[in-house]
């Protein structure tokens, strides 16, 4: 009877030692559009609330993931570049989806002063511009993303730095 009593005591620890680890959120919508002007735009959104967008004048862009319940933080990381250029890379870490330690181009950032992001290239640096945007939680798709940056006239203004004629 005893060592019933014990089975079940020690299979009940395990189970809930199991139970309490949990895979940390992984972003719900991560996409990437590219604007007539030639600006790509990346969004990558959790459904608890936490949104990067980052906006750059490169053309090949890799992102991937990866969380377990072994490591309570999830990692987003990426690499933007185009011929001739340097490029950048990102990451960002979040163990709950809603705030997150952000680095671009070795730089960090603080999510909670803005996580919209333009990042430039000029002369060999990449300069990088953060800014307190939120882009609507309804915006679940391409096509609103391209209505929401191009009617915003702050976007506007942040995109045309990027825009420069050669």
């Amino acid at each position: 009877m005893m060592f019933r009593l014990c089975s079940l005591f020690a299979f009940l620890l395990l189970f809930s030692a199991c139970s309490t680890q949990k895979t940390p959120p992984g972003a719900s919508i991560v996409s990437g559009i590219i604007l007539e002007t030639n600006v790509h735009v990346s969004l990558l959104k959790w459904d608890e609330g936490l949104q990067v967008v980052l906006v750059d004048s490169q053309t090949s862009h890799i992102s991937h993931g990866k969380g377990s319940s072994s490591n309570p933080v999830f990692k987003q990381t990426g690499t933007a570049k185009s011929e001739g250029t340097i490029g950048y890379d990102w990451e960002i870490e979040t163990a709950d989806g809603k705030s997150a330690e952000i680095k671009i181009a070795g730089q960090s950032f603080e999510a909670a002063k803005g996580t919209f992001f333009v990042v430039d290239e000029d002369g060999g640096k990449v300069d990088v511009k953060q800014y307190k945007f939120s882009v609507p939680q309804s915006t679940n798709s391409s096509k609103r993303l391209i209505q929401v940056i191009t009617e915003d006239l702050n976007i506007k203004k942040w995109i045309a730095t990027l825009q420069k004629t050669p």
